[in-house]
């Protein structure tokens, strides 16, 4: 009665259904994984700008006109966390080579290495996006894969070809 399609509960937080969402969400991020992301920013960006305005708002004005300036703030805010992803990415980008820097080199080195990376990271942040979505999409398909008691081998090499196909459909 509790082997419904071999499932370890334990494996995964949610049990069957955690396993599903992992690979629907995977699936999602290795076909349209940049521009999730950018809608995640889009929200996330409008949901700070657009409940910081609405506040104040309230505060200064009362409520009708403060929901006004909430959802003005809203569309600012997520415009604005678009435009600002490529310096996002570049700072990302420029934390993880200065880490590596200043362990291999010192504190020059991995203050060459983070402006290095932070110049590439803004330069050619679409690729980047690619990637890190492409390869999270990968990791959780191989995870949620696990939580059907999938053999590892056969997890690992679905991540990798989800990984890839991701890769090759958001590049073109």
């Amino acid at each position: 009665m509790g082997y419904i399609l071999m499932i370890r509960a334990s494996q995964i937080p949610g049990g069957a259904l955690g396993s599903i969402l992992l690979v629907v969400l995977s699936l999602i991020l290795a076909f349209a994984g940049k521009t999730f992301a950018k809608v995640v920013v889009f929200l996330l960006g409008g949901a700070s700008l657009g409940l910081l305005l609405y506040y104040l708002g309230n505060m200064m004005l009362g409520s009708p006109l403060s929901i006004i300036i909430g959802i003005v703030g809203f569309i600012l805010g997520g415009l604005l966390g678009v435009l600002l992803l490529p310096i996002a990415v570049g700072f990302g980008l420029a934390l993880v080579l200065f880490t590596i820097g200043f362990s291999l080199g010192g504190l020059l080195a991995g203050l060459l290495a983070g402006l290095l990376g932070f110049i590439i990271g803004f330069m050619l942040h679409n690729p980047i996006l690619v990637f890190v979505t492409s390869a999270i999409a990968g990791y959780l398909l191989y995870v949620g894969l696990l939580g059907f008691n999938i053999d590892r081998s056969i997890a690992l090499v679905a991540g990798l070809i989800l990984f890839v196909i991701g890769l090759l459909i958001q590049l073109r």
